[in-house]
């Protein structure tokens, strides 16, 4: 995620503060020439109301100079409640997300995986989690399972809403104008209990003490504008900061290997010849057997 598009922008890693409590907090990204890089944040900022599943850190100004982040999701294609209406936002838009599939993810180069659904229930009432949180988020119909925490879900605008035609104007629909905007965080998926076991003799009434967890094939999908929230926070504000001023710092005390010429300071008078000091041979052989002395003093 980037706060911005222009120079000196900060990138920021993206996932659900669970991930961060279970200390999973390195960031594996893959180069352009197909090799993986690894970075360690050195700090994690979480939402200002320490209650949503969302941290952000920055990847540092420095590495923004060594890696080439090519694919990254700006804020000004976030979702925001004032978007919601405009772009007409709503159940059964398309949406897709990128994650991890840890049963095969790579060990050399990172391969995301993508899953694909639709919304299935706007924000409003808050949603229980796993992690005994109430999120306001959307319920998404598409599979999400261990390993997708913290990933982007993405939603297929299509091109007449993305350009906010009237609907009663008659519009070719055109695939490749239609906008993908980031929709939310994934932090999980909601479950339900179903019976295990059942009475031998009556096969229709269930074991209640016997039950098992499945998973419903429902997203929890976090806002966008609560990853905004945290861009915006006086502790991301404060962190840019400090790391401004430490790239800084390291900047000007770094000094170049390089030296200028030597000027000629006096300025000869106006019709007088410059002269150029000439050494004689004797002067150049005694400078010659200087450099020679020091040098063989030297130790090898």
């Amino acid at each position: 995620i980037s706060d911005g598009i222009k120079p000196g922008g900060w990138v920021y890693a993206v996932t659900n503060q669970h991930v961060i409590e279970k200390g999973y907090k390195t960031v594996r990204l893959n180069r352009i020439d197909g090799s993986k890089a690894i970075l360690q944040p050195k700090l994690w900022t979480c939402h200002p109301d320490r209650k949503t599943d969302l941290s952000i850190a920055s990847l540092g100004v420095e590495n923004l100079r060594i890696f080439s982040f090519h694919t990254f999701m700006p804020n000004l294609h976030f979702i925001d409640k004032t978007r919601l209406i405009d772009y007409e936002v709503g159940v059964g838009d398309d949406c897709y997300m990128v994650g991890r599939f840890i049963n095969h993810e790579g060990y050399q180069r990172n391969l995301p995986t993508v899953r694909f659904g639709a919304i299935a229930q706007m924000p409003g009432e808050p949603i229980p989690t796993q992690w005994k949180v109430q999120e306001e988020a959307y319920l998404v119909e598409m599979r999400s399972i261990s390993g997708f925490s913290g990933s982007p879900v993405i939603v297929r605008i299509p091109s007449r809403r993305a350009r906010q035609v009237p609907i009663e104007k008659s519009v070719p629909y055109d695939p490749d104008n239609d906008w993908h905007m980031l929709l939310g965080i994934d932090c999980g998926h909601s479950i339900d209990k179903d019976a295990a076991l059942y009475h031998k003799d009556q096969t229709d009434e269930p074991l209640e003490e016997y039950k098992v967890e499945y998973n419903t094939g429902l997203a929890i999908v976090i806002p966008a504008w609560k990853l905004q929230d945290i861009i915006d926070s006086p502790e991301a504000a404060k962190m840019r900061d400090e790391e401004k001023r430490e790239y800084q710092k390291r900047v000007r005390g770094t000094r170049l290997d390089t030296r200028e010429p030597s000027r000629q300071l006096t300025q000869p008078k106006e019709g007088e010849p410059i002269k150029i000091p000439i050494p004689t041979r004797g002067q150049f052989e005694g400078d010659l057997a200087k450099a020679t002395r020091k040098r063989d003093k030297k130790p090898h």
